[in-house]
């Protein structure tokens, strides 16, 4: 073989090998992680917390916190209008990962006092980072009963067209389901 055909061929191989390698650190779970989460008030839950229950958790860091609120509530009442029956848990979830370790028990004192209100607390940032949660935004991430990934997005002001494809993804885990 002469040295121009072997380079063809190394050059070759090469695209072929970056083809078919999976980009490291670009994955994404499509199931629920295994997960043991204390909320502000040192309530242990776990990915078994709500098993019989559609599970939506809307999440952020500290920049994307004042979204969750709006879109929590913009979900719970197109829940309420077009799926009142549907057995759905809705859990806040906090991004906390950057917050240094002796800051921990102030920030966790700036979460709401009112029990009801709970939040979990993701201080190693396990969440963000199995479902690559996009900074400064509110992430909503939609699993069925047996906890598969059945819708994922996320976002700043509620968007109505979002909003109606999350009502769609929960109609079809009913279906499925």
């Amino acid at each position: 073989m002469e040295i121009k055909d072997y380079m063809k061929w190394s050059l070759v191989s090469f695209f072929i090998w970056i083809l078919l390698t999976p980009i490291v650190g670009f994955s994404q779970e499509t199931k629920l992680i295994p997960f043991e989460i204390e909320d502000q008030f040192d309530r242990v839950y776990t990915e078994k917390s709500w098993k019989d229950s559609i599970l939506i958790i809307v999440g952020s860091d500290k920049d994307g916190s004042q979204y969750n609120p709006v879109w929590a509530k913009a979900i719970y009442d197109t829940l309420q209008k077009e799926l009142p029956k549907l057995p759905v848990r809705q859990v806040g979830l906090a991004d906390v990962s950057g917050v240094p370790f002796f800051l921990k028990g102030f920030v966790q004192g700036k979460f709401p006092e009112d029990s009801a209100k709970w939040v979990l607390m993701d201080w190693d940032g396990t969440f963000a980072e199995s479902y690559n949660f996009v900074e400064e935004e509110s992430n909503i991430l939609i699993f069925d009963l047996r906890r598969i990934l059945v819708y994922q997005t996320s976002g700043k002001e509620v968007d109505k067209t979002k909003i109606g494809k999350i009502l769609e993804s929960l109609r079809k885990t009913v279906k499925e389901n």
